[in-house]
Formats: structure tokens, C-alpha cells, sequence
């Protein structure tokens, strides 16, 4: 039996200025900091057999305390790197860039279907990410691992483990401040945790993967 700790980066420096990241690298947050501490000390009693994040630092500097914390390095995969967000990346997500809003809305509508200008599809994201996740679980051998990614990544990791589709997975909320425990085996289970402080009690989905 696998099980995979999957959380996104802590809040990173532009994520609380309001700005769009993408595959640019800002470093964390105070706050973001402060989460990846509270990661490590959710997972201080997992059995973690390898600790895995994207190249960027973000994700980097999240699976550290958690990796130190087991005697393991942080392995970073390229393949794990958001989602390249063209035209949008280093934009305000708020009102003062009306334009990136008319974009963001527009991708929101469209969901999967759309690719921003410059951009990377989301079938592009899916093939590297599936690709890696499928290596790694591989190499896991039964144990456990933690993956610290994106939130685009993430999402692409949740559909493909749990067989579910973009407003379903959306609902699961792969934000900063939540770790998802996914047990794999006939039936795929996931367990929520929120990482800035309370646990989302009694909130299970089993599906088959």
C-alpha cells in the first residue's frame, strides 16, 4: 500500500501580494514559512521514504523542514514546475490589471480548454506531471513519499489518483494551507488536513482510481 502526502508550496511572497506566478520563483512568506514548518510537524510520525517538490523554490524551501526532519534530501523534478502561464505570469490578479482579469476569467470559463496566450495547455501539464507521479510512486515500493507542488500540478495529481474532473477536484481546494493523504490501493482514499492549525474532520471520498 502507497501513500502519498501531497501539499502545494506555502504562500510565497507574491501570492500575498496578489500577483500571478506561474513558473516564476519568488521565495516564501513569512507565512509561507510558517506553513512549511507546520507541514514537517504534521508528518513528524510518517514513515516518508522520499521527499519530492519542483525545481522551483517555493516548493523547495517547503519540503525542507519535513525532509530534514527524516534525514532525507528534498529530490526536485523539473517535471513538477507549474504550469507555464504565459502572457499572465508576474500580473496583478486583482483590478489593477483589467486585461489579466478578462484572461483569468476567460480560463475559468473555459477550464481545461483554454490556454493563455504564451502559455502552456493543460494536456501539455498533464503528460510531464503523469509521467513523473507514475515514476515516483513506482520507486515508492509500497511506502510513502511526500510530493510538495503547485496548485495546477496538484490538481492534475488529484484527477489522475482519484479519477475525478475539474469542478470536482476543484472542490478539494489544493491551496497552501492544505496537505491531502491519499492512500492507493483498489480504491483510492483521501484525507484532508488543514495546515494552518485544524483538521477538516470526518472528510473522506473513496473512489476507484
Amino acid at each position: 500500500m502507497t501513500i502519498l502526502y501531497l501539499a502545494r508550496h506555502g504562500e510565497s511572497e507574491w501570492n500575498a501580494d496578489r500577483r500571478i506566478t506561474g513558473q516564476l520563483d519568488p521565495e516564501l512568506s513569512l507565512r509561507g514559512r510558517r506553513q512549511a514548518h507546520a507541514l514537517a510537524t504534521v508528518l513528524a510520525e510518517a514513515p516518508l521514504r522520499g521527499v519530492h517538490s519542483s525545481t522551483l523554490r517555493r516548493t523547495r524551501d517547503t519540503a525542507a523542514p519535513a525532509a530534514a526532519a527524516h534525514r532525507l534530501p528534498v529530490q526536485a523534478h523539473p517535471a513538477l514546475v507549474e504550469q507555464h502561464l504565459g502572457v499572465l505570469q508576474g500580473r496583478w490578479r486583482d483590478g489593477r490589471d483589467p486585461e489579466a482579469q478578462r484572461l483569468r476569467a476567460e480560463r475559468k470559463r473555459l477550464g481545461h480548454d483554454f490556454t493563455v496566450p504564451g502559455g502552456e495547455s493543460f494536456a501539455e501539464l498533464r503528460d510531464r506531471v503523469v509521467a513523473c507521479l507514475e515514476r515516483l510512486l513506482g520507486e515508492a515500493g509500497g511506502g510513502a513519499i511526500l510530493i510538495v507542488g503547485h496548485r495546477h500540478v496538484n490538481r492534475v495529481i488529484l484527477e489522475h489518483l482519484l479519477g475525478w474532473h475539474g469542478a470536482a477536484t476543484g472542490a478539494l481546494a489544493p491551496g497552501s494551507r492544505v496537505l491531502h493523504e491519499i492512500t492507493l490501493g483498489p480504491a483510492a482514499t483521501v484525507a484532508t488536513i488543514d495546515l494552518d492549525g485544524d483538521c477538516i474532520g470526518g472528510w473522506r471520498q473513496e473512489t476507484a482510481r
